[in-house]
Formats: C-alpha cells, sequence, structure tokens
C-alpha cells in the first residue's frame, strides 16, 4: 500500500460560527488542507497522527478567537498573549 495516499476526515462542528471557523482554518495556516462545509471541518492527511494535528491546530485557533470576541462583546481587551512551554495560548484581559 502506498504510503503517500491521502485520506479525507470529516469532523463535525455544526455549533461553531461558520465565519470564525474559516477564519480560524485561515489563521491557522491551513487553507486548502482544511475546509470548513456545512457544520463540518473536512481535513485531507496522510495519517490519523496528522488529521489530529491539525484539527487541534484549528480548534486552538478557534477557541483563541471565540475569547477574544467574547472579550469584545463585554468591554475587555487583549493586554498581552503568551505561549507557554507545553504550547497552550495565554490571553491576558484587562478592563478598557
Amino acid at each position: 500500500m502506498p504510503c503517500d495516499s491521502v485520506i479525507t476526515i470529516r469532523h463535525d462542528v455544526s455549533k461553531w460560527n461558520g465565519e470564525r471557523a474559516l477564519q480560524a482554518i485561515k489563521e491557522a495556516g491551513l487553507m486548502g488542507i482544511v475546509r470548513y462545509y456545512n457544520g463540518q471541518l473536512i481535513v485531507a492527511s496522510t495519517s490519523k497522527q496528522q488529521d489530529a494535528d491539525r484539527v487541534t491546530a484549528v480548534t486552538k485557533k478557534y477557541s483563541e478567537l471565540t475569547i477574544k470576541a467574547a472579550a469584545k462583546r463585554f468591554g475587555w481587551n487583549v493586554k498581552a498573549q503568551t505561549v507557554t512551554k507545553t504550547g497552550l495560548t495565554q490571553l491576558h484581559l484587562g478592563r478598557r
């Protein structure tokens, strides 16, 4: 079996905001590899690990964008953004 075959996997994210999902894919640098269509993330990958990594990257960006949108809605702003040694993004919020 060839090792360069590409599989397409669908992930249900029907509760996500469509515009924010597209922005998350763009910010994760996965345009053309990950698509958002009809409430699903469609991921092209060569392995299950690669699929999981790509979905995790998009999910992290989506979460970050959601927090920023909620902060803006409630009158907060992002003062700083740091990445921990484990790769987690921390957003430091403050009142306007």
